[in-house]
Protein backbone atom coordinates (compact mmCIF):
# COMPACT_ATOMS: atom_id res chain seq x y z
CA UNK A 1 0.00 0.00 0.00
CA UNK A 2 2.80 2.45 0.85
CA UNK A 3 4.57 1.69 -2.41
CA UNK A 4 1.40 2.25 -4.42
CA UNK A 5 0.67 5.52 -2.63
CA UNK A 6 4.24 6.77 -3.20
CA UNK A 7 4.16 5.77 -6.87
CA UNK A 8 0.82 7.48 -7.35
CA UNK A 9 2.14 10.68 -5.80
CA UNK A 10 5.21 10.65 -8.06
CA UNK A 11 3.03 10.14 -11.13
CA UNK A 12 0.84 13.07 -10.09
CA UNK A 13 3.89 15.33 -9.72
CA UNK A 14 5.21 14.19 -13.12
CA UNK A 15 1.84 14.91 -14.76
CA UNK A 16 1.79 18.39 -13.25
CA UNK A 17 5.29 19.12 -14.54
CA UNK A 18 4.36 17.95 -18.03
CA UNK A 19 1.28 20.15 -17.98
CA UNK A 20 3.41 23.17 -17.12
CA UNK A 21 5.89 22.29 -19.86
CA UNK A 22 3.29 22.51 -22.61
CA UNK A 23 1.87 25.88 -21.58
CA UNK A 24 2.24 28.22 -24.56
CA UNK A 25 4.21 31.34 -23.74
CA UNK A 26 3.87 34.58 -25.68
CA UNK A 27 6.48 35.15 -28.41
CA UNK A 28 9.46 37.13 -27.16
CA UNK A 29 11.03 39.67 -29.50
CA UNK A 30 14.80 39.68 -29.62
CA UNK A 31 16.88 42.82 -29.15
CA UNK A 32 16.89 43.80 -32.82
CA UNK A 33 13.13 43.30 -33.17
CA UNK A 34 12.45 45.74 -30.31
CA UNK A 35 14.03 48.58 -32.31
CA UNK A 36 11.42 51.16 -33.30
CA UNK A 37 11.68 52.69 -36.76
CA UNK A 38 9.95 55.95 -35.81
CA UNK A 39 8.44 56.28 -39.29
CA UNK A 40 4.76 55.44 -38.82
CA UNK A 41 3.60 59.07 -38.95
CA UNK A 42 5.85 60.05 -41.84
CA UNK A 43 5.42 59.81 -45.59
CA UNK A 44 7.57 60.17 -48.69
CA UNK A 45 6.76 61.67 -52.07
CA UNK A 46 6.97 59.07 -54.80
CA UNK A 47 8.53 59.95 -58.14
CA UNK A 48 5.03 60.27 -59.65
CA UNK A 49 4.14 62.93 -57.06
CA UNK A 50 1.92 60.82 -54.82
CA UNK A 51 2.48 60.68 -51.07
CA UNK A 52 3.22 57.25 -49.57
CA UNK A 53 2.84 56.78 -45.79
CA UNK A 54 5.74 54.95 -44.14
CA UNK A 55 3.72 52.44 -42.18
CA UNK A 56 2.99 48.78 -42.78
CA UNK A 57 -0.46 47.47 -43.66
CA UNK A 58 -2.43 46.10 -40.72
CA UNK A 59 -1.06 42.66 -39.92
CA UNK A 60 1.54 43.14 -42.63
CA UNK A 61 4.98 44.55 -43.29
CA UNK A 62 6.70 47.51 -44.92
CA UNK A 63 9.93 46.74 -46.80
CA UNK A 64 12.27 49.65 -47.49
CA UNK A 65 14.91 48.94 -50.14
CA UNK A 66 17.75 51.46 -50.32
CA UNK A 67 18.99 51.53 -53.91
CA UNK A 68 21.41 53.29 -56.20
CA UNK A 69 21.19 53.51 -59.97
CA UNK A 70 25.00 53.60 -60.08
CA UNK A 71 25.51 50.40 -58.07
CA UNK A 72 25.64 47.21 -60.18
CA UNK A 73 24.82 45.06 -57.15
CA UNK A 74 21.74 47.15 -56.43
CA UNK A 75 20.60 46.97 -60.06
CA UNK A 76 21.32 43.26 -60.19
CA UNK A 77 18.78 42.59 -57.46
CA UNK A 78 15.87 44.01 -59.47
CA UNK A 79 14.54 40.57 -60.58
CA UNK A 80 14.78 39.23 -57.01
CA UNK A 81 12.84 42.17 -55.60
CA UNK A 82 10.23 41.94 -58.35
CA UNK A 83 9.77 38.26 -57.55
CA UNK A 84 9.11 39.13 -53.90
CA UNK A 85 6.43 41.65 -54.82
CA UNK A 86 4.73 38.89 -56.81
CA UNK A 87 5.15 36.33 -54.03
CA UNK A 88 3.43 38.32 -51.28
CA UNK A 89 -0.03 39.94 -51.49
CA UNK A 90 -0.03 43.72 -51.80
CA UNK A 91 -2.46 44.13 -48.92
CA UNK A 92 0.06 42.48 -46.60
CA UNK A 93 3.45 43.56 -47.94
CA UNK A 94 4.38 47.05 -49.14
CA UNK A 95 7.78 47.45 -50.80
CA UNK A 96 9.32 50.85 -51.47
CA UNK A 97 12.54 51.61 -53.33
CA UNK A 98 14.49 54.57 -51.94
CA UNK A 99 17.19 55.89 -54.27
CA UNK A 100 20.12 57.56 -52.54
CA UNK A 101 21.71 59.02 -55.70
CA UNK A 102 22.27 62.72 -54.89
CA UNK A 103 22.06 63.92 -58.52
CA UNK A 104 19.18 61.73 -59.71
CA UNK A 105 15.95 63.60 -60.38
CA UNK A 106 12.53 62.09 -59.79
CA UNK A 107 12.08 61.83 -63.54
CA UNK A 108 15.39 59.99 -63.89
CA UNK A 109 14.42 57.58 -61.08
CA UNK A 110 11.16 56.88 -62.91
CA UNK A 111 13.06 56.19 -66.13
CA UNK A 112 15.47 53.90 -64.29
CA UNK A 113 12.57 52.01 -62.69
CA UNK A 114 11.01 51.43 -66.11
CA UNK A 115 14.33 50.32 -67.58
CA UNK A 116 14.75 47.69 -64.85
CA UNK A 117 11.05 46.79 -64.89
CA UNK A 118 10.63 47.53 -61.17
CA UNK A 119 7.19 46.48 -59.96
CA UNK A 120 7.27 48.49 -56.74
CA UNK A 121 7.06 52.27 -56.23
CA UNK A 122 10.17 54.42 -55.89
CA UNK A 123 11.12 57.64 -54.14
CA UNK A 124 14.26 59.69 -53.64
CA UNK A 125 16.34 59.84 -50.48
CA UNK A 126 18.94 62.10 -52.12
CA UNK A 127 19.28 64.16 -48.95
CA UNK A 128 20.02 60.99 -46.97
CA UNK A 129 17.42 61.67 -44.29
CA UNK A 130 15.94 58.19 -44.15
CA UNK A 131 19.23 56.38 -44.74
CA UNK A 132 20.85 58.33 -41.93
CA UNK A 133 17.89 57.82 -39.57
CA UNK A 134 17.91 54.08 -40.18
CA UNK A 135 21.69 53.62 -40.19
CA UNK A 136 21.98 52.46 -43.79
CA UNK A 137 25.59 51.90 -44.91
CA UNK A 138 25.43 50.42 -48.43
CA UNK A 139 23.11 49.78 -51.35
CA UNK A 140 21.23 47.58 -51.62
CA UNK A 141 20.23 47.32 -47.97
CA UNK A 142 16.75 46.52 -46.72
CA UNK A 143 14.66 47.28 -43.65
CA UNK A 144 11.58 45.22 -42.71
CA UNK A 145 9.08 47.00 -40.46
CA UNK A 146 5.92 45.50 -38.93
CA UNK A 147 2.59 47.22 -38.29
CA UNK A 148 3.76 48.23 -34.79
CA UNK A 149 6.58 50.30 -36.35
CA UNK A 150 9.21 47.82 -35.16
CA UNK A 151 12.26 47.00 -37.25
CA UNK A 152 12.13 43.23 -37.59
CA UNK A 153 15.00 42.79 -40.03
CA UNK A 154 17.83 44.87 -41.50
CA UNK A 155 20.62 43.91 -43.85
CA UNK A 156 21.14 42.00 -47.07
CA UNK A 157 18.51 40.59 -49.42
CA UNK A 158 20.12 37.16 -49.72
CA UNK A 159 23.57 35.61 -50.12
CA UNK A 160 23.79 36.24 -53.85
CA UNK A 161 26.89 38.32 -53.13
CA UNK A 162 29.45 37.02 -50.62
CA UNK A 163 31.45 40.23 -51.09
CA UNK A 164 31.77 43.04 -53.61
CA UNK A 165 32.82 41.44 -56.87
CA UNK A 166 32.19 37.93 -55.55
CA UNK A 167 28.83 36.61 -56.72
CA UNK A 168 27.29 33.26 -55.77
CA UNK A 169 25.71 31.52 -58.74
CA UNK A 170 23.13 29.74 -56.59
CA UNK A 171 22.00 31.66 -53.48
CA UNK A 172 20.91 29.39 -50.63
CA UNK A 173 20.13 31.93 -47.91
CA UNK A 174 17.12 34.20 -48.44
CA UNK A 175 17.05 36.53 -45.46
CA UNK A 176 14.59 39.12 -46.79
CA UNK A 177 12.08 36.53 -47.97
CA UNK A 178 12.35 34.63 -44.70
CA UNK A 179 11.91 37.81 -42.65
CA UNK A 180 8.76 38.80 -44.54
CA UNK A 181 7.31 35.31 -44.13
CA UNK A 182 8.07 35.34 -40.40
CA UNK A 183 6.42 38.73 -39.82
CA UNK A 184 3.31 37.77 -41.79
CA UNK A 185 3.05 34.48 -39.88
CA UNK A 186 3.51 36.17 -36.48
CA UNK A 187 6.82 34.43 -35.86
CA UNK A 188 10.17 35.70 -34.62
CA UNK A 189 12.67 36.47 -37.36
CA UNK A 190 15.48 33.95 -36.90
CA UNK A 191 18.23 36.24 -38.21
CA UNK A 192 17.14 39.85 -37.60
CA UNK A 193 20.42 41.35 -38.81
CA UNK A 194 22.76 40.15 -41.54
CA UNK A 195 25.26 42.74 -42.85
CA UNK A 196 24.53 43.88 -46.38
CA UNK A 197 27.02 43.65 -49.23
CA UNK A 198 26.98 46.50 -51.72
CA UNK A 199 28.18 49.94 -52.69
CA UNK A 200 28.94 52.63 -50.09
CA UNK A 201 26.39 55.43 -49.86
CA UNK A 202 27.30 58.59 -51.78
CA UNK A 203 27.54 61.96 -50.09
CA UNK A 204 23.98 63.33 -49.84
CA UNK A 205 22.92 66.71 -51.14
CA UNK A 206 22.81 69.54 -48.61
CA UNK A 207 19.27 70.77 -49.12
CA UNK A 208 15.96 68.98 -49.64
CA UNK A 209 13.48 71.06 -47.74
CA UNK A 210 10.26 69.45 -48.85
CA UNK A 211 10.87 65.97 -50.20
CA UNK A 212 11.45 63.27 -47.55
CA UNK A 213 10.29 62.60 -44.96
CA UNK A 214 7.15 64.58 -44.16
Amino acid sequence: MFLCTGLSRQLSILAACLALAVVEHPRVLNAFEKETAGLSRLSVRLVDGRARPLHAPKGGTLVLVFCSSECPISNGYSPTLNALTSRFPGEKMTMLGLFVDPDLSDEAIGTHAKEYLLTFPSASDRAGRLSKTLGIKVTPEVIVIDDQDRIRYRGRIDDQYAARGKQNANPVSHELRDAIEAVLAGRQVKRPHVPAVGCPLPEPVKEEADRTPK
